[in-house]
């Protein structure tokens, strides 16, 4: 049997897009505001990193993009129904951009096959967090200083993050083992 052609998955990916861009947006209704910091914690970034299991490297950052996108030009998406370029540009923007790069790391890890064990998997799945965080970090570190940065845009969010990874991780491995167990 041979694989489905690009024209006849195009759908399906397309649906994807949209899928994931709708939970990423519910996620980001999930969200709380902590102390010390000016970005909230949301379940987004496990929706992100759904965007990358699910759809791969290459269509789950298209994903986020067009999340972005979509805020950018007024659609309520981002953290606490809030949208526009402010968003982008303002202590939230690396972030937000870290979730282009988190979906396509979480996606390139299970596509090049190493999510075959639990512990791979919740490493992939953390380490595309860790990416979020880390684009997050050097955005607001050049506008308010690495270690301020680190303290309220990283300390805040790594017991989330590791909870995150752990349950992503989870869904990464469960699908690499469904997937394996179809190809044999």
């Amino acid at each position: 049997m041979s694989a489905p052609s690009s024209a006849k998955r195009l759908p399906w990916q397309l649906g994807g897009v949209a899928a994931t861009v709708l939970a990423t947006a519910t996620a980001a209704r999930l969200s709380v505001e902590l102390p010390l910091t000016t970005v909230p914690q949301t379940a987004q970034t496990l929706a992100v990193l759904g965007a990358g299991i699910l759809l791969g490297s290459r269509w789950g950052a298209a994903s986020m993009a067009s999340y972005l996108v979509l805020g950018v030009v007024g659609l309520p998406v981002f953290a606490g129904g809030a949208s526009g370029l402010d968003r982008l540009v303002g202590s939230t923007g690396g972030f937000l951009v870290g979730f282009v790069v988190g979906a396509a790391i979480a996606g390139w890890w299970v596509e090049s096959g190493r999510a075959g064990s639990l512990a791979m998997a919740c490493l992939g799945m953390a380490l595309a967090h860790l990416a979020i965080l880390g684009c997050g970090w050097l955005w607001l570190a050049a506008s308010i200083g690495p270690v301020r940065a680190w303290l309220s845009g990283v300390v805040p969010f790594l017991l989330g993050a590791v909870v995150k990874a752990l349950v992503a991780g989870l869904g990464a491995w469960l699908l690499s083992a469904r997937r394996l167990a179809g190809e044999s």
